[in-house]
């Protein structure tokens, strides 16, 4: 069995705002730091996150005094997972999430764990094509988010890790997640029509007001 690694950091790549558009986290520090000298290198837009663990020490990071944080960030925070103390349950949670989202997106791949804090669920359009219901997963919060476009307008939270998994991650339907009801939406000051697309069946554009997320690689057919 394949031993289970909690991230040592991430890399945030940014828009032309400065806003996190996009988050990978690592678990490996020599991919970590091959992967960040190659994008800094580039110029590419980008902001360094290291995890301190429990000791409060994060990884070695001397090779990141050679770049210039006037275009690059760089911080060092405490572990969002610092939490996760049973790894068998860790295990049983990315297995349930990634059985899930083969069945939802039918794609061959399963989940993406590239971020532990936002792990895709997938996206479900409403009738009009125009607006969206995307959920996410939080294995270092222990919750699972519901977004109305842009906006959460629903969170399950878990007590810890292992009651995700029981209640939660283990009763993972789609048909549930996708649907916001009525009062969730008009506490937003919308009105639309609360009839979804069958999961999975996604239009071909993805609408203006959808969040920088990668439609084409996550949601490719």
């Amino acid at each position: 069995m394949k031993e289970e690694k909690l991230p040592i950091g991430r890399i945030d790549y940014l828009s032309h705002r400065g806003e996190v558009a996009e988050s990978i986290e690592y678990v490996d520090p020599q991919e970590f730091e091959t992967d960040i000298k190659k994008e800094a290198g580039c110029g590419v837009p980008l902001s360094i996150v290291l995890y301190k663990d429990a000791a409060g020490t994060a990884i070695p990071h001397r090779f990141l005094l050679e770049y210039d944080y006037a275009s690059t960030g760089f911080e060092i925070v405490d572990s969002p997972y610092l939490n996760i103390t049973n790894m068998e349950q860790f295990s049983q949670a990315k297995t349930l999430i990634d059985g899930y989202c083969e069945r939802f997106f039918q794609d061959g791949y399963g989940a993406n764990f590239s971020n532990l804090s936002q792990i895709d669920l997938g996206r479900c359009y409403m009738k009009d094509k125009k607006h969206f219901v995307q959920n996410y997963a939080d294995l270092g919060k222990f919750r699972i988010d519901t977004y109305y476009d842009k906006d959460l307008v629903r969170v399950k939270q878990y007590e810890n890790l292992g009651d995700m998994v029981k209640n939660g991650l283990s009763r993972l339907d789609s048909a549930e997640l996708t649907q916001v009801s009525k009062a969730e939406i008009s506490r937003l000051g919308k009105e639309q029509k609360y009839e979804q697309t069958p999961e999975g069946k996604l239009p071909e554009s993805v609408p203006e007001t959808s969040p920088a997320w990668n439609d084409e690689e996550e949601f490719e057919m």
